[in-house]
């Protein structure tokens, strides 16, 4: 997914995106939005590129479907998500910290 603002369904707000991400990105905060109904998830990493695998699999590969938003996105999705990283932190100690803010402020569904 690219772009420089995302829409929060569930609170109707508005998060614009400051910094340039990659695929290579390192301690981010992302949103996953499922392709169908556009449900939320959001989630941090310390490596996007290998979080974004991880969701992949834990989606497609039914022993890992454990996470409410990988069984989501299976059944609602069809294994069809976007993703996007938002936001990121200086450095590792931040990432929980910050994703649990998010979460706070902006309440996606898929987050239980």
């Amino acid at each position: 997914m690219q772009g420089k603002k995302i829409h929060f369904s569930v609170t109707d707000e508005d998060f614009f995106v400051k910094t340039n991400f990659t695929c290579e990105s390192k301690n981010v905060v992302y949103v996953l939005n499922c392709s169908n109904c556009n449900d939320q998830y959001i989630g941090s990493t310390k490596n996007f590129a290998n979080r974004v695998t991880l969701h992949r699999s834990h989606i497609k590969n039914e022993c890992y479907r454990i996470l409410e938003v990988s069984k989501h996105i299976h059944t609602c999705g069809k294994n069809n998500f976007r993703i996007l990283p938002f936001y990121q932190c200086s450095n590792e100690n931040q990432l929980l910290i910050k994703e649990n803010y998010f979460i706070c402020k902006y309440k996606p569904s898929l987050n239980r």
